[in-house]
């Protein structure tokens, strides 16, 4: 069975959003890297992840994959707590669903072992690259078009009817 591991934020959730508007509200200088890490420990995670609105009927979508994939939910997290919540959440909302949680400065590829012939849905370019060169699958998701050569699927309905094993054109 083909692995399949689906980011959380972004694809799963639109936590985006959220972190866009603290972000913005913050005035603090996200370009320096220190400081946007440090925000992003502080974000209150235990109050809007619950509210925020999930992906394309991802919910329901993500019963239906796990029956044709080995599936596992893979998110970074930028403190212990915020990991914590994110498996809280994850269990209260997918039964029997694997899930793994990365530190910031880790890259997702890192800790899965190998990802040979694995695929990830990621809506981050960089997780997406990290991936493939380590032998991975790498489909964006995004609504927009990317300067690489991955796929993009915008709808997690779309994996029910491709093999990313056989070739992407096979839609």
């Amino acid at each position: 069975m083909t692995k399949l591991f689906l980011d959380l934020d972004g694809v799963i959730i639109n936590t985006n959003k959220f972190i866009q508007e603290t972000i913005k509200n913050s005035g603090v200088d996200i370009s320096i890297k220190e400081v946007f890490v440090e925000l992003c420990k502080s974000f209150p995670w235990n109050s809007f992840l619950d509210q925020c609105d999930e992906i394309n009927n991802s919910f329901e979508i993500i019963e239906s994959l796990k029956v044709k994939y080995d599936l596992t939910i893979i998110t970074h997290c930028y403190s212990d707590s915020e990991a914590e919540l994110k498996i809280d959440f994850i269990k209260r909302k997918f039964k029997d669903v694997k899930y793994i949680t990365v530190p910031f400065d880790k890259a997702k590829n890192e800790m899965v072992g190998s990802t040979l012939d694995s695929i990830l849905i990621d809506d981050y370019i960089v997780n997406i690259d990290d991936w493939c060169n380590s032998g991975g699958i790498g489909v964006h998701f995004s609504d927009k078009e990317n300067n690489k050569n991955y796929p993009i699927i915008d709808d997690l309905k779309c994996l029910l009817d491709i093999d990313f094993l056989k070739g992407f054109e096979n839609r």
